[in-house]
């Protein structure tokens, strides 16, 4: 998702080995819906596109752009785990 974030559905696919019709299936034996809300959380929230990072890069300067990638992976993760945990409590 790293490279481009529309991707993840697709190398889901590729990784668990089937196609689009097959994925609705493999996917729910591995997510439940609390952990499938926390994943999209994290998919929306952590690094951006290496194409985004490469012009925050051009357009400032390295610090920025560790600063960008540490504090969009930390912000997706902090939201993926309240959720997860918050969810958890009402399940």
């Amino acid at each position: 998702g790293v490279l481009d974030k529309e991707v993840v559905v697709g190398t889901m696919g590729t990784l668990y080995g089937v196609g689009e019709e097959g994925l609705a299936a493999v996917v729910s034996g591995e997510f439940t819906p609390l952990s499938a809300y926390a994943f999209m959380a994290m998919s929306l929230i952590y690094v951006p596109c290496v194409a985004t990072v490469a012009a925050i890069w051009r357009e400032t300067n390295w610090k920025w752009t560790l600063l960008t990638i540490g504090y969009t992976s930390g912000l997706g993760w902090l939201v993926a785990v309240i959720i997860f945990q918050v969810g958890s409590l009402f399940t």
